[in-house]
């Protein structure tokens, strides 16, 4: 009895040993100031990849404004889709990512130097928001997928109206952009991928400047949501078609 009880509170101090060890790690540190040497790194590598591994064809890269704020709307069909939508694009992009990605000290440096910032999407996460916040009063560009994961089967799915509450709170022009092929080089569920083509498609700047200084109302955010939805939509039917050999 007595030795059961001391190895039971072995086990016990063992655990609180290992708890004390794991340290939380701050998802925030460095969230919205990326470095501008691993960008650039990361954006070498990422250019020589699409020049060997996988073809990328874009269009519309003349609608991308050279500076000044705006929100970059994307469907997701992949998680290559942020990493090959910022390739041609000749500006940093700050894009929202979930927080479930951010396990290590190691992980969180990577992907906030990067420019990515954290997104807990179980909530409103306040935080996240208000470095969007800054960086748009800032003239920076954001980069959201408005349906808030990657597709499962393909097709895309309803947006959410998180991207809507943000152009109308900032009242910033939104560019619609939309990925065909990802899907086929690295599948949901994966993490490896395989050579093949993708497209983007960039559409033209646009504001939802008629419901500016209007109440957020229920009925004021599906009818804007809807808007988005099918600036990407249209992009998406002209591209999803297309051959990926």
């Amino acid at each position: 009895m007595g030795s059961r009880s001391m190895a039971m509170n072995g086990n016990d101090m063992k655990a609180q040993q290992s708890d004390r060890l794991k340290k939380p790690v701050d998802v925030f540190r460095g969230a919205g100031k990326n470095n501008p040497l691993v960008v650039a790194a990361f954006k070498a590598f990422t250019r020589i990849l699409t020049k060997t591994y996988i073809r990328l064809q874009v269009e519309g890269l003349e609608n991308v404004p050279d500076e000044g704020a705006c929100l970059i709307i994307t469907n997701h069909l992949s998680g290559l889709d942020p990493f090959l939508i910022g390739i041609p694009i000749d500006r940093t992009v700050y894009c929202l990512a979930k927080v479930e990605l951010y396990q290590s000290a190691l992980l969180t440096w990577i992907l906030n130097s990067l420019g990515y910032i954290p997104l807990d999407r179980s909530k409103t996460d306040i935080a996240s928001m208000r470095i969007v916040l800054r960086l748009l009063r800032n003239g920076e560009a954001i980069g959201i997928s408005p349906e808030g994961t990657r597709s499962e089967t393909g097709e895309m799915q309803p947006f959410g109206d998180g991207a809507t509450k943000l152009a109308l709170h900032a009242r910033v022009p939104i560019l619609p952009v939309s990925v065909y092929g990802t899907r086929e080089l690295m599948p949901p569920g994966t993490y490896g991928f395989r050579s093949g083509k993708v497209y983007i498609k960039i559409g033209q700047l646009f504001e939802l400047s008629d419901a500016y200084g209007k109440p957020m109302t229920p009925e004021l955010l599906e009818e804007n949501t809807a808007i988005l939805y099918e600036k990407v939509a249209e992009l998406f039917e002209q591209i999803r078609y297309r051959p990926l050999k």
